[in-house]
């Protein structure tokens, strides 16, 4: 089967993660992969896809929004057998695209939602455009039953609902599990110090200044370890200067080896003010470590485990919630142990299979729908 992922850029982040994934797997299994990516500015991970075998196509520079990607799209749409995207404004040009395509010539078209929550959802004029896009679509994937949830409320429209599946979130177990630790690699490391990290961009809805900010109130020998880029670096470099910390933060951007990062690791922090599932989480749970996270839809589902979530934003609960697992060995042990075994249910190999058997069923589904066709002509 040919397959075309669609997607707004291939920088770090989730998506990317697991668009990774699935495409190791589904490659693995004889498939033709294809990865259109709209910004043509970002592509920072198309090598380590193209290791893989996978072609990269672009869009437009500088944004994925400009509307010639709708002209992009429509030449590459006749040359696959289905079409898996991800994000906004790939969702809604691919669902016009289509439609610039003559019935018979149309792919199987299918779409992966990302987040319990995005920024159109605050407006209800946003609610006709996403209403249009998801209705062109021939199954709509959740990643999280939370985010099921919560797309079902925003459609609220019955034959949209009909389409909508969750297909949960996995990750290379044996991959975190067994890494080697490369820390000394990156940083100079002292044993006596104690490195949190968190990985993630450094955009909307990553909240990266809280964890500064809560940096404050723990012990003189706890570090800070960033993992990512983005458009908020600056300002987080700034706030850490601003409080005295500049000596106790790395800032290391992107790093292709996050797996061996947080092997050196004794906290992951993922504070968000909103998460559909939480990827980088699990990364820190098969890693041994405890995953310390924002208490929001879906991600509070994938950690499980109260004691580990602080609210969003809130500078002293995250606080109080690091200096405990630092200085409490027994609660630290046990989130640890916790952590390690419920990391194992978020396996990216039943996560491949799953969507690999809807690829299958729907291409099946449309030899039968056009021999049946050809039979009534």
């Amino acid at each position: 089967m040919k397959i075309l992922h669609i997607t707004n850029g291939l920088t770090e982040g989730g998506v990317e993660m697991l668009l990774y994934d699935l495409c190791y797997e589904t490659k693995k299994q004889g498939h033709d992969i294809t990865i259109l990516v709209l910004n043509k500015n970002e592509i920072k991970l198309a090598p380590l896809f193209e290791e893989l075998g996978i072609h990269i196509l672009t869009g437009h520079p500088h944004t994925p929004y400009d509307f010639k990607n709708i002209i992009k799209i429509k030449k590459h749409l006749l040359n696959f057998d289905l079409v898996h995207v991800h994000q906004f404004p790939s969702q809604l040009y691919t669902a016009i695209a289509l439609l610039c395509l003559p019935k018979k010539k149309r792919p199987i078209i299918i779409t992966t939602e990302h987040s319990t929550f995005n920024n159109r959802r605050k407006y209800k004029i946003a609610n006709i455009v996403d209403r249009f896009f998801y209705s062109k679509y021939q199954k709509i994937i959740c990643i999280s039953k939370q985010t099921e949830i919560n797309l079902i409320k925003w459609i609220n429209n019955k034959s949209i609902q009909n389409k909508i599946i969750t297909i949960t979130n996995g990750i290379n177990i044996d991959k975190f599990a067994n890494a080697i630790n490369i820390c000394n690699e990156i940083i100079p490391i002292n044993p006596q110090y104690n490195y949190i990290v968190m990985v993630g961009r450094f955009d909307s809805p990553k909240d990266q200044m809280t964890l500064i900010k809560a940096l404050k109130y723990c012990p003189n020998n706890t570090y800070l370890i960033f993992i990512g880029t983005g458009s908020n670096m600056q300002k987080c470099m700034i706030e850490a200067k601003n409080l005295g910390l500049t000596n106790r933060i790395y800032f290391i951007g992107h790093h292709n080896n996050v797996a061996g990062i947080l092997k050196g690791c004794k906290i992951g922090v993922l504070s968000t003010q909103w998460d559909g599932f939480g990827l980088v989480a699990v990364e820190y749970m098969a890693s041994g470590i405890p995953a310390v996270c924002s208490n929001v839809e879906g991600l509070r589902d994938v950690v499980g485990n109260g004691s580990l979530l602080f609210n969003p934003g809130n500078v002293n609960e995250l606080a109080s919630l690091l200096n405990k697992l630092l200085n409490n060995t027994e609660f630290y042990n046990s989130m640890k142990s916790y952590c390690t075994n419920n990391a194992k249910k978020y396996s990216v190999k039943l996560m491949a299979q799953k969507y690999i058997s809807l690829y299958q069923d729907l291409y099946k589904q449309k030899d039968l729908n056009q021999n049946y066709d050809s039979t009534q002509n």
